[in-house]
């Protein structure tokens, strides 16, 4: 049996939108997702200024694929109770992405990170959500929720803040 939760009574506060006690998978998430948003924003300026010849709608159309083919095996585990593991394995996935993507130019290393990176991202989305979602309580699901996407779109927006004054300076133009 299912117990009714009724609303509170007052005015919002701001335990409606974030939840206390994941603070420091907030954290983590702001760092996992950082770099995402900076290969989001910035892939068509890096592939102009290494000379790849790959156009870079192709690249997310391949991190989609990456993305698919994580959602086949990630939900799996995690729903079995393998979270951090699964976050652990799509931030090992994002590093070797990002090595790829750094330390080879060309358009194999170039497809070959957008798939790692896409695999990577596929693992982490749904675990950290699943994450948030078991350190709260029955109440603050929508709370629990409502931090995740908080972390994710807060760091999005800042890699974007942040990263143009970086590709200004490093001459990605």
């Amino acid at each position: 049996p299912r117990r009714e939760i009724r609303p509170r009574q007052g005015g919002i506060k701001f335990n409606d939108f974030f939840l206390k006690s994941g603070v420091t998978a907030f954290c983590s998430l702001i760092m996992a997702a950082f770099p995402y948003g900076l290969m989001l924003n910035f892939i068509s300026l890096y592939t102009k200024e290494h000379n790849i010849d790959a156009n870079p709608g192709f690249y997310f159309s391949v991190l989609a694929v990456g993305l698919i083919a994580s959602r086949l095996f990630s939900g799996k585990l995690t729903d079995k109770g393998y979270v951090s593991q699964v976050i652990i394995g799509g931030k090992l996935c994002g590093v070797l992405a990002f090595c790829c993507f750094i330390l080879v130019h060309d358009n194999l290393a170039f497809f070959l990170s957008a798939l790692l990176l896409g695999l990577a991202y596929g693992m982490l989305s749904p675990a950290y959500q699943t994450m948030f979602i078991l350190l709260s309580d029955e109440a603050h699901r929508g709370t629990a929720k409502s931090t995740y996407f908080i972390a994710w779109d807060f760091s999005v927006g800042i890699s974007v803040i942040v990263g143009a004054p970086i590709a200004d300076c490093t001459s990605l133009d």
